[in-house]
């Protein structure tokens, strides 16, 4: 019914919003996200709407964006970002990158606008109605404890919280890269802008790709946070070609190291900051994770929590950052030793010797070391399963025949040039585990023991 009206229920529009602290300090308003609790049946609604909408424009939306879009994700845009970035970088070139950041950008959406952009892309006027009516007249309340404000109407914005938010809100942004030349990723609201600079002309492209942006900002009431865009350049060159960026007359900050989607870039792309940050906050949860368990008569129950909380941590986005050295390697590996020891000291002290190795099966872990290699490997295994997207990985990856009899029988190539990169050591990884597995077969890789070593 709400359908063939063009109607959406106004009681269904009702919301509480409650401000989720992000990062800073907390009596500043601007440092809180709003997330919208919404009605169950909107939800629901929203669920078979976006299932259809989703479908239609998935052939419209820009290949270069990895949020919440099926089949990509953090680890998809980093593979990408990476595997351009690694060759110029170890042939002694430079890439230089520009980092947006876009205030409150899901609270500006101009409802008007996104009407406008929807109808552009084909929807029907008689769908149009309908999303009019369900951005519309929203009522809100900021919920804080068990205090509620006056209600307000909510004026602009997709519903953070809702699930057909995200999709507008990409549909809507969709069109911010029409006219720029060089290379860009999204992540939803997150950009980046990159290029090979071998002369002052490349950065004169770059510049003119960051005035396209802001021309886009201000078309579309959307705000670039000044203090938050950076620059970064990628090189191991000894001098190179610094050039003062600007936008809207400030010139952009220069970086030596920049946090994309939660992971540590430095500017030589040797990854000593990622692995100090990720030691830094897992060797704090597993203090934490140490105090709260001193009652714990069960081992099991601490393995849950070390797996859910601390190894999450240790190898979040893995696969974009591994090329790290084994001194780091052996660094993050400390973490889960005290781990082991940890359960040796209080379950298997008097019926064991302590050996390491040997207590990994016991708590039924591997290596760090291996268990990132196998997350290698299953991310290309999945690529070429099209469970993700990564057109940059399959471009990269070739299928070795041999013409002849040899030793090699890896079954994976990759071009020399993309040493170092996610897709050189993917490829790698794949070749050491392929001998256990059909990549090509009909048997579906979930059951396969690979996966079940990654989830366990």
């Amino acid at each position: 019914m709400s359908l063939a009206t063009g109607v959406f229920p106004s009681k269904w529009k009702l919301s509480a919003v409650v401000p989720i602290f992000k990062k800073g300090n907390r009596s500043e308003v601007k440092n809180y996200r709003p997330i919208s609790i919404l009605n169950c049946f909107s939800k629901v609604f929203e669920l078979i709407i976006h299932e259809h909408l989703s479908f239609y424009f998935k052939s419209k939306l820009n290949a270069a964006q990895h949020g919440f879009v099926k089949s990509k994700s953090v680890v998809t845009n980093l593979v990408t970002y990476l595997n351009f970035i690694y060759p110029v970088v170890t042939t002694q070139r430079q890439c230089d990158s520009v980092y947006f950041d876009l205030s409150n950008a899901f609270d500006l959406v101009s409802h008007k606008l996104l009407l406008f952009k929807l109808h552009s892309y084909g929807l029907s006027s008689h769908i149009i109605k309908w999303f009019e009516s369900y951005l519309s007249d929203r009522i809100s309340r900021v919920k804080l404890s068990s205090y509620l404000s006056v209600p307000f109407t909510v004026s602009s914005g997709v519903p953070q919280g809702s699930t057909l938010g995200p999709l507008l809100f990409i549909i809507f942004i969709n069109d911010i890269c029409n006219k720029i030349s060089n290379r860009f990723l999204l992540f939803a609201d997150d950009l980046k802008l990159y290029s090979r600079i071998v002369s002052i002309d490349d950065c004169k492209r770059l510049q003119a790709d960051i005035d396209s942006v802001r021309v886009w900002c201000l078309d579309n009431g959307m705000q670039l946070n000044i203090k938050k865009t950076s620059l970064i350049t990628f090189s191991r060159k000894t001098t190179n070609i610094i050039f003062p960026y600007h936008l809207d007359n400030n010139t952009i900050v220069r970086s030596h190291c920049v946090r994309d989607l939660g992971v540590h870039l430095d500017s030589k792309l040797y990854f000593h900051h990622q692995v100090d940050h990720v030691f830094s906050e897992c060797i704090k949860l597993l203090g934490l994770i140490k105090a709260i368990t001193q009652s714990f008569g069960n081992m099991d129950c601490l393995i849950v929590l070390f797996k859910s909380l601390v190894r999450s941590k240790l190898e979040y986005a893995s696969v974009a950052w591994n090329s790290i050295t084994s001194t780091d390697s052996f660094k993050l590996e400390r973490i889960q030793r005290k781990f082991v020891a940890l359960c040796y000291e209080r379950f298997l002290a008097k019926k064991f010797d302590y050996n390491y190795g040997n207590l990994l099966d016991i708590v039924k872990c591997q290596s760090l070391h291996s268990r990132r290699r196998d997350l290698d490997a299953l991310f290309l295994f999945n690529v070429l399963r099209s469970r993700y997207q990564c057109e940059s990985l399959l471009e990269a990856v070739g299928v070795r025949v041999p013409t002849r009899n040899i030793r090699d029988f890896s079954l994976f190539s990759c071009p020399p040039s993309l040493r170092s990169s996610p897709a050189f050591r993917c490829v790698g990884s794949a070749n050491s585990v392929a001998s256990s597995f059909d990549p090509f077969g009909n048997n579906s890789l979930l059951s396969s023991k690979l996966i079940s070593k990654c989830l366990n």
